[in-house]
């Protein structure tokens, strides 16, 4: 069974990229939603491109603005 996983990300850890690896080997659809992080992050945000779907803040809005933006983007796209 295929899952949406929603991930509201303010200044990566490291360690998310194997979780985001995970998901995309049991192929699940992630949905990282970078919250305003500063651009020292942004290289994460380019690595797994092509395994989830990144919207971006240019601002931290906090966790709850980053779900419903990923929501907002399932109800539209899929």
């Amino acid at each position: 069974m295929e899952y949406i996983v929603i991930i509201p990300v303010l200044n990566p850890e490291p360690c998310l990229e194997g979780v985001v690896d995970r998901l995309w080997d049991l192929g699940h659809q992630t949905i990282l939603v970078n919250d305003g992080s500063d651009k020292v992050h942004f290289p994460f945000f380019q690595r797994p491109e092509k395994k989830c779907i990144i919207p971006r803040h240019r601002e931290n809005r906090g966790k709850g603005a980053a779900i419903r933006a990923a929501l907002n983007y399932i109800k539209e796209e899929f």
